[in-house]
């Protein structure tokens, strides 16, 4: 099966590496005093060298764009608009994507899109985990281990309910302590996490209904907003960043 792999030239590595991991992307892998980086950013692998010695190089020349396909533009525009040289902000295009475009400090174009249809269909699409509380959670965990068989690690368990390789979904049960803060502000000692494909566009749907949103944050794996129903139980939903989350579960399956 074939490969593209996408390779820009920068005689200043190194800074352009800094660069891309303040856009999001992190660094896999390096040869030498930055001679050559590998860094992954949403599934997407870009790599950056020092001019091949058989290539005549001066500055950056390339007259395409690298263009990145995201999960959610408006958040990857917000953190990027304030400080990155911006060729676009970002816009509808009546082609049925949601973009802008910023220059690296080497001058490459770096286009994000994220596709309208997508946006325009934000749900729940399953259930992401189940969490509950209680005094002792190591004991029930041995109880749970012991009488239902459950396969436990620090976190709980994880149920993989795909067999593809390249789109798993997961449901992750957990037992916290009952102080345990993931709970708050609700009464109720349990939660329940909801997967859902655009999560930037479900909380602007549920804030135009009168839905107060609690909370949302970044994690490495995912997006996250948190909220109540009119019982008081906690939602949390969840958008994963597929590669970045099978990669921390991968981990956590196979490598024990």
């Amino acid at each position: 099966m074939a490969k593209l792999s996408v390779i820009i030239y920068s005689l200043e590595v190194e800074e352009s590496a800094h660069f891309y991991e303040k856009v999001g992307f992190k660094l896999i892998d390096k040869i030498g005093d930055f001679d050559w980086v590998s860094m992954h950013f949403d599934g997407v692998r870009l790599m950056i060298s020092k001019p091949n010695a058989h290539l005549s190089f001066e500055q950056a020349q390339f007259t395409g764009s690298i263009y990145i396909e995201v999960s959610n533009a408006n958040t990857l525009w917000d953190k990027v608009n304030s400080w990155a040289t911006i060729e676009y902000p970002i816009e509808d295009f009546p082609y049925g994507m949601r973009e802008f475009a910023i220059r690296d400090l080497n001058g490459y174009l770096i286009q994000f899109g994220e596709s309208l249809e997508k946006s325009s269909n934000a749900e729940v699409v399953g259930i992401g985990g189940i969490f509950l509380a209680s005094e002792h959670p190591k004991t029930l965990y041995k109880w749970y281990e012991e009488y239902l068989g459950l396969s436990l690690d620090e976190y709980g368990t994880v149920f993989i309910g795909s067999t593809s390789e390249s789109n798993p979904s997961y449901l992750q049960w957990s037992i916290l302590p009952n102080d345990s803060t993931q709970f708050q502000p609700s009464a109720k000692q349990f939660m329940i996490n909801y997967r859902v494909n655009n999560l930037i566009a479900f909380i602007e749907s549920l804030k135009n209904k009168g839905i107060k949103i609690i909370k949302m944050e970044e994690q490495p794996y995912g997006l996250f907003a948190h909220l109540l129903d009119p019982e008081g139980n906690k939602i949390e939903l969840w958008e994963p960043i597929p590669n970045a989350f099978n990669e921390i579960i991968g981990a956590r399956i196979y490598d024990q």
